[in-house]
Formats: C-alpha cells, sequence, structure tokens
C-alpha cells in the first residue's frame, strides 16, 4: 500500500502542471462554452468571392467548398459548429501545452515568474477562451489567431522563407477581417524589427520586411475602400437566406459590407459615442493593473538587456 501510495504521489508531482491547467482549461469549456453561432457572425461564414472580392469573405469561401448546401439542414449546421468547436479546442490544447512547458522547464528563481505569467493569461478577459462564449463564437479571430501563431512558429526560418510565408499568412488574416491591421498586425511588425536588428545582413531583412509591408498594405486598402459586389444589398440578402435558412435583419449585411467608411464613422461611432467612451473609461480601469504589470516586465526588461542591439528592439 505504501508502495502504490508513494507511486501515486511520484506521478501526482510529475503531471502537476498537466493536471492543474487541464482541469482550469476543461472547467472554462464547459463553464464558457456556447453550443451556437450567433446570427450575426452566421453571415461571415456564407458571404464568399461569388459576390465579389473585399474583406471577410475568405472563410466563407471554404465554407461554401466544405458545405455547398448552407445550412439548409440539421446536419450541417452541426458540422460547421463542430468545425468551429475543433479549431478552438486545438488552439486551447496549444496554448495549455506551450504554458504546461513554460511551468516544467523554468529553473527555481524564475518559477515564480513562470506562475505570474501563466495566472495572467488565464485572469486576462483576452484569453483565448472569449472566442467559446455564444457572442463571440465562431468570430474571425479564431482563424487569424492561427495564422498568427504559425507566423510565430516560424520566426527562425531563412529570411526569404519567413518573410514569404508571413506575407502569405498576413494576406489571409486581412482576407477573413481587415481588422487584422489593428489587431495581430502590431505582432508581425514586432517580429520584422527583431530580425533587421538582429540578423547579420540587415539590409536584405530590411528590404523583405518593406516589401511585405508593401504588398499587405495595397491590398488592405483594396479591400477596405474599393471592395467590388457583384450584387445588390437586396440580393445578396436574398442569397443569404436561401443558404442559411434564416432570416437577417439589412443592418448585418449592409454595414458589414455595403456601408463606406463615412457612413460607419457617423452611424456607428458619432450617434454612439457616449457609449463608446464610458466602455473605453471601464475597460481602461479594468485592465489597469494588467497594464502596469506589463509595463513593469518591458522596463525591467530594457533595463537588463546587455545588448545594444536587444535594447533598441524592445524599445
Amino acid at each position: 500500500m505504501d508502495k502504490y501510495n508513494k507511486k501515486m504521489k511520484n506521478l501526482l508531482k510529475k503531471y502537476q502542471y498537466v493536471i492543474g491547467i487541464s482541469i482550469i482549461v476543461l472547467f472554462q469549456f464547459i463553464y464558457e462554452f456556447g453550443w451556437s453561432i450567433d446570427p450575426y457572425l452566421y453571415v461571415n461564414y456564407f458571404m464568399d468571392y461569388s459576390m465579389g472580392f473585399g474583406p471577410r469573405k475568405l472563410i466563407g469561401t471554404l465554407c461554401q467548398l466544405m458545405l455547398p448546401d448552407g445550412l439548409s439542414n440539421e446536419k450541417n449546421i452541426l458540422i460547421l459548429i463542430t468545425l468551429v468547436y475543433v479549431v478552438l479546442a486545438g488552439l486551447v490544447i496549444f496554448i495549455a501545452n506551450k504554458f504546461i512547458r513554460i511551468l516544467s522547464l523554468s529553473e527555481k528563481r524564475l518559477f515564480l515568474f513562470a506562475i505570474l505569467f501563466v495566472a495572467l493569461y488565464f485572469l486576462s478577459p483576452a484569453r483565448i477562451e472569449y472566442l467559446f462564449v455564444h457572442t463571440n463564437y465562431g468570430r474571425m479571430d479564431t482563424y487569424m489567431l492561427i495564422f498568427a501563431i504559425v507566423f510565430i512558429m516560424s520566426i527562425r526560418i531563412k529570411s526569404w522563407a519567413f518573410y514569404t510565408l508571413s506575407t502569405i499568412l498576413m494576406i489571409l488574416s486581412c482576407l477573413s477581417h481587415q481588422i487584422f491591421v489593428c489587431t495581430f498586425l502590431p505582432l508581425y511588425c514586432a517580429s520584422y524589427v527583431y530580425r533587421i536588428f538582429n540578423e547579420k545582413d540587415w539590409r536584405k531583412e530590411l528590404f523583405y520586411s518593406m516589401l511585405s509591408m508593401f504588398v499587405l498594405t495595397c491590398l488592405f486598402c483594396y479591400v477596405q475602400f474599393f471592395p467590388i459586389n457583384t450584387y445588390d444589398l437586396n440580393a445578396t440578402m436574398q442569397i443569404i437566406n436561401e443558404r442559411t435558412g434564416k432570416e437577417f435583419d439589412e443592418f448585418i449585411i449592409f454595414y458589414e459590407y455595403y456601408a463606406n467608411i463615412k457612413t460607419h464613422f457617423n452611424c456607428l461611432m458619432l450617434s454612439q459615442i457616449n457609449r463608446l467612451v464610458i466602455g473605453f473609461i471601464a475597460s481602461i480601469v479594468v485592465l489597469m493593473p494588467l497594464f502596469l504589470i506589463f509595463i513593469y516586465l518591458w522596463c525591467t526588461a530594457v533595463r537588463i538587456a546587455n545588448d545594444k542591439k536587444y535594447k533598441i528592439t524592445i524599445k
């Protein structure tokens, strides 16, 4: 019995991080997961390039290839929801595995910081699990995040291959949703700066990075300011209603695919400016402790960096 208890104790000690993080992730799955896609997000899965070239149609095109009959029956609805679930589950497992490695491989003097890093993630309202809730389930952020993870994993490959892959990933992200330039693009820019300052042939790195950003800028400006719509609003609504078997409000499709920047600004920002300002202030107050911690870590990294190039890169 003592031998059995000792064996169990050793197993628990060996896999304590796996068990702990797995329990947290499983709890978040059960507590936060919503088995349905918000009607507002359904549209993104059934707008494809047969309706013209513009933003937010890449995933819809892929979805149409897999489900050409749309959501005409319960089976197709379940397939779509399950596909999104599998993607989200894969992302969470990937992140959990990285955290387990961080905790397992951390030196004793850095273990407390590793615990703090993992804890900050699970306490953050911006963690991956926010994509599980009903109103966010199936958002295009899911796919941009996948592209970003692939990008991070490829950061050490050779220059031409790295910039080719990163440009492709940025194009795919931008075609998934043009909000990419405000969310994930800084990650790509920071990595480009890092390579420029830390690779031997910095001129080549600078040229490749500028060329990559030029391609992205041209694509973004095109899909954002000059999108092509094959059908008018009423015809598009009819097609979407047939594909999804649902009646959508004209508001959803108009503001997502037909309204220009001026209309967006006047109707979705100026008309709701009080609510947006209050929400912004509330977000800043709630996230202030997190901001302060990251600012502290950033300042500490700059201070202890020995190499001048690393200091410039961090700044």
